[in-house]
């Protein structure tokens, strides 16, 4: 499962930030291992590894590997894990952690992948930025593990790096931090970092990047259109009622999926200005909760601030809805889940599903969420 927090971005294309919560398919999960409660063997911060490595891992050097550089765009071959079943069911903790990134056994197009694993060296900054050359000097890169189940070719083409990058994206890596730095955030660290992401959603956290967008990105973000259409009505998450949008409002926006148990778990309810919501679907109410956590008040979501019943206002809105959406200060796209019920995993009753990490000789591998996208 993609962390919604940590994958809070900017859009090049617009100007609000968007926070995702992802689930992998069904037969993707059943094929990395997963379900709906993670599994028993997932390797744990703080579990001391060395006796639990098996002498295949033991004779990876990581230290070696962390410690130099990866000049090519695509990435450097290390070794051969095996079978994906051999990793899945091994009982090293280094091996698990191997498995956590392991692709699945199908690629987007439903085809079947090869059975063994390879393990690659990335670099961090023409992985994530894309970077190479003089660009390069700029930033202090670092080193990410990824796991393939794409034979090493004697040359890279085209095609097989479209696959291998894919499935990378899919599935996340693993990088390596000092044990005591694994849930801070080091400014003298590398450019691109990870950290352990906490049972629940730091707000604090995600509000200062949402800050730092709004102060510093005004040259990059297209700013806000005075003349774009607003939304009639907004939801006072302090109040817990519908009102009528002032024009400088502030407000976030969120996209979601209804379910069919939408209209009985709240959009009957009575849209009027200032009419107050009792009960609302999780996802909602975890929404408002985020809301006044960034530090705003205001929150539009469709099922309430949309008049049902009123077919001229609902064709205006609609047609409106790029505005509206654009014109919110962040959306929070909740992709988790099959109803609006779900909630937003971390926020409060939907649990996060536990980060892959590994203590070992003082430092802690740690696995990236997949890539939001």
């Amino acid at each position: 499962m993609v962390d919604w927090s940590r994958h809070f971005e900017v859009q090049n294309s617009g100007t609000h930030i968007t926070m995702r919560v992802t689930l992998p398919s069904k037969r993707k999960r059943e094929s990395m291992g997963d379900s709906d409660s993670p599994p028993a063997t997932i390797p744990r911060l703080g579990c001391s590894a060395n006796e639990f490595i098996c002498l295949r891992c033991k004779s990876i050097n990581l230290e070696r590997i962390f410690r130099n550089s990866v000049s090519s765009s695509y990435g450097s071959y290390i070794v051969t894990l095996g079978r994906a079943s051999y990793l899945l069911e091994s009982n090293c903790l280094l091996c698990q952690l191997f498995a956590s990134i392991t692709p699945s056994d199908f690629d987007r197009n439903s085809s079947p992948r090869d059975d063994f694993c390879h393990l690659y060296a990335f670099s961090s900054s023409r992985m994530y930025a894309g970077l190479n050359g003089l660009a390069l000097k700029s930033f202090q890169d670092s080193i990410m593990l990824g796991v393939t189940r794409i034979p090493p070719p004697r040359r890279m083409d085209t095609w097989t790096w479209h696959q291998m990058s894919q499935s990378l994206k899919e599935t996340g890596y693993i990088c390596r931090v000092d044990a005591l730095a694994s849930e801070e955030w080091d400014p003298d660290a590398s450019t691109f970092q990870v950290r352990l992401v906490p049972p629940k959603v730091d707000l604090r956290l995600a509000r200062k990047w949402l800050n730092y967008c709004i102060n510093q990105h005004t040259n990059r973000c297209v700013p806000r259109n005075p003349l774009a259409v607003l939304p009639a009505r907004l939801i006072d998450c302090k109040s817990r009622s519908i009102v009528k949008t002032s024009p400088h409002s502030s407000y976030l926006a969120l996209s979601y999926v209804w379910g069919q148990d939408s209209l009985e778990t709240g959009a009957k309810q009575p849209q009027l200005d200032g009419s107050t919501l009792s009960k609302v679907p999780l996802v909602v109410e975890d929404s408002m909760k985020v809301t006044l956590g960034l530090g705003f008040r205001y929150l539009w979501v469709d099922q309430y601030c949309i008049n049902q019943n009123d077919p001229e206002e609902q064709h205006h809105e609609i047609q409106n809805m790029d505005s509206i959406y654009a014109n919110a200060q962040a959306t929070i796209i909740a992709a988790a889940g099959q109803d609006a019920n779900f909630g937003l995993p971390g926020v409060s009753s939907t649990a996060r599903k536990p980060q892959a990490s590994l203590k070992l000789d003082g430092k802690v591998l740690i696995r990236t969420m997949p890539d939001a996208k």
